[in-house]
């Protein structure tokens, strides 16, 4: 919370408003294995992430596609999730990342 004081002033209205709100929604994105955007940072653009880390270099990366946020349903969007999550799994496994989470779409609540 303290690298968030001040809450920086949101980009649109549809990013986080304050520290609770974005804890909340990276509590959500832990608990699913991945995260979607639809218009936070940029009006139109939507994106799909999984993190995957690498436990002897002691980093963490995320396989992101962005795409117009007009183009995909919901279920696309799972859909491109799942396959993002099966490369960032593989990887996961050659890194020895043992805090990968999970493909749980249904784990939004």
């Amino acid at each position: 919370r303290a690298l968030f004081t001040p809450f920086p002033q949101p980009p649109s209205q549809n990013a986080p408003g304050d520290v609770t709100e974005l804890l909340r929604r990276v509590e959500r994105v832990r608990r699913q294995g991945f995260a979607v955007a639809l218009d936070e940072a940029n009006r139109g653009v939507g994106a799909v992430a999984v993190a995957v880390g690498d436990a002897l270099a002691a980093s963490e990366v995320a396989l992101c596609v962005t795409f117009p946020a007009a183009m995909l349903s919901a279920d696309e969007r799972i859909a491109l999730a799942r396959e993002l999550h099966e490369g960032a799994a593989a990887i996961a496994a050659q890194t020895g990342d043992r805090s990968f989470a999970p493909f749980r779409p249904d784990a939004a609540a």
